[in-house]
């Protein structure tokens, strides 16, 4: 059997980036704005206490004024996860999953089946509070996941890992 290796022309491959994306759970964006909240409350406060403790907040006009800059990078923050639930998405086609992410730097992840090497369901105690779950798909090389699809229902979780851990078993088979 003779080797070859032909050139694809760019302008005859498909559109990988035109797929249906599935959203993710509709209380994920209010898990996302409720931890980045929490995170940002306890940064904020020890911030505060130590510009407190240090003296650099002494006047009513450089705290206010440092408040002022805080609530401004909150409503950002807040901005930036309310609009990016709109921006996520996943979509599990024969042979990849993909995920794509970003409000301003897109990014579009798109994983063979064939590499994967183990899947995980994981959440946190807020994740389930919120009912949501995620999805965390393991690549042979990497020492940390290579992708991970949050705010999964936990159900539809479950389902992806057993299609792709089906893929996996498929696999090592042949």
């Amino acid at each position: 059997m003779e080797f070859t290796n032909e050139e694809l022309v760019p302008a005859y491959l498909p559109d990988a980036i035109e797929v249906e994306y599935n959203k993710l759970a509709p209380s994920y964006k209010t898990y996302s704005m409720v931890s980045a909240s929490l995170g940002f409350a306890l940064f904020s406060l020890a911030a505060l206490f130590g510009l407190l403790f240090s003296g650099q907040l002494s006047g009513i006009f450089r705290m206010l004024s440092f408040i002022g800059v805080l609530f401004l990078l909150y409503m950002f923050r807040m901005f930036v996860k309310y609009y990016g639930y709109g921006k996520k998405g996943y979509a599990i086609r024969r042979h990849d999953v993909l995920y794509k992410s970003g409000i301003w730097w897109k990014r579009h992840v798109f994983i063979p089946k064939n590499r994967i090497q183990h899947v995980e369901i994981k959440k946190t105690p807020l994740e389930d509070v919120f009912g949501i779950s995620r999805l965390m798909i393991f690549t042979a090389g990497g020492s940390g996941s290579d992708l991970v699809i949050p705010g999964l229902l936990p159900e539809v979780a479950e389902r992806l890992k057993e299609n792709l851990m089906e893929k996996i078993a498929h696999d090592q088979e042949e």
